[in-house]
């Protein structure tokens, strides 16, 4: 496995530009590692984006069992569309425009609606929508022109089920559901595949929604063809 942050590398740079490349944002510990896992097992390249470079490293450490992958990563604070352009500008430098765009950043803060401060909910948006979003524009427009690729979203139960506790991740996750199937509704004519996984529960493997479980259904979306209408994996079903 070759892994290093994109301020500290040069190699991939002079080797080419490499098609295959999947960019993941919201790398985290449990889903972004196992959809790593499934996208490097079929062969493509990695593109990790996480707020902090040392989690990156962490991230990567994780992979390093993995011989066959390669992983670079990319510090980019998700609440900031300008941050998140310059990542995939240099996702773009060093490998090429992603075929799969994976978008897993959330935030949350632990009020009921009557007493929630409505800028906190506002700074949770901007990473569980507007990060999304800003995501994907960074590669819809190649997709466009290439008339493929995939763009994917970890979407959650509360959008379906919100619960007052979880007030903002539900708000959240409701647009981004919302904006999911816009996406797909838009974008399916051009080839893209727009698809989101909602997660019914905490991921967590004792309590059984094992990451890696999960993490196969994002595969089976992007091997799935695009569609206005099937859009949407709930898991558990």
């Amino acid at each position: 496995m070759r892994y290093a942050l994109w301020q500290f590398t040069t190699d991939y740079l002079q080797r080419g530009k490499i098609m295959k490349v999947c960019a993941i944002v919201g790398a985290g510990p449990q889903m972004g590692l196992s959809i790593a896992r499934v996208f490097g097992k079929a062969g493509y390249k990695l593109a990790l984006i996480s707020r902090s470079a040392d989690h990156l490293a962490t991230e990567a450490r994780a992979l390093e069992h993995m011989a066959d992958y390669e992983v670079l990563g990319f510090p980019a604070d998700a609440s900031d569309p300008a941050s998140l352009k310059n990542a995939f500008e240099h996702i773009k430098m060093q490998l090429a425009v992603p075929e799969v765009m994976v978008y897993n950043a959330a935030a949350r803060t632990f009020e009921p609606p009557s007493t929630i401060d409505p800028s906190a909910v506002l700074d949770n948006f901007r990473i569980n929508v507007i990060g999304a979003l800003a995501s994907a524009q960074q590669v819809i427009p190649t997709m466009k022109e290439r008339g493929s690729g995939t763009l994917l979203f970890t979407g959650g139960g509360l959008s379906l089920n919100p619960r007052p506790e979880y007030t903002s991740l539900a708000l959240g996750k409701a647009a981004l559901r919302n904006l999911v199937g816009s996406m797909a509704i838009e974008l399916s004519d051009h080839g893209i595949k727009v698809g989101t996984v909602t997660i019914a529960g905490y991921v967590n493997k004792q309590d059984g929604h094992d990451p890696d479980v999960i993490a196969k259904h994002y595969i089976e979306l992007h091997n799935a063809p695009p569609s206005a209408d099937n859009w949407e994996i709930i898991y558990p079903n």
